[in-house]
């Protein structure tokens, strides 16, 4: 078996390739979505033209040789008032009205706040990461 032998390398020099390749990444991000951007604009303005074909020949769907346009209505809940919301969600026992999700600085907070509280169930997960600044511009 060959041994993978692994070149020194300084911490300037690690953070110095990290900058680097972040920096291409964002550059070619930047690329992306000025492209995408343009790209959605269109398929925007084609999407309204085909909301307006379905409503003035009354279809939900058109199907053409090129493809089957279809109309869907898609309906998204908030509230405005939240008191009243969790009121209902206690008065008619409905908890799965809300969606199953922990608020990771809320709860951080919380368990700042009352450590002695740790509820059955909750895990609990930290990842460390790596950041790298770009040095400081010397004035």
């Amino acid at each position: 078996m060959s041994e993978v032998v692994e070149q020194e390398v300084s911490a300037a020099e690690l953070a110095e390739q990290y900058i680097r390749l972040r920096d291409k990444r964002d550059e070619l991000k930047a690329a992306y979505s000025e492209r995408d951007k343009k790209i959605e604009e269109r398929m925007d303005a084609l999407t309204a033209k085909m909301l307006v074909l379905c409503e003035a020949t009354q279809a939900s769907s058109i199907r053409t040789d090129a493809g089957t346009i279809i109309q869907r209505t898609e309906t998204s809940f908030s509230t405005s008032n939240w008191d009243t919301m969790y009121e209902v969600i206690n008065e008619y026992d409905a908890p799965w009205l809300l969606w199953k999700r922990i608020n990771n600085t809320a709860m951080k907070e919380f368990l700042a706040d009352h450590p002695e509280v740790y509820p059955a169930g909750l895990n609990m997960e930290n990842k460390r990461t790596i950041m790298v600044r770009k040095p400081s511009k010397k004035i």
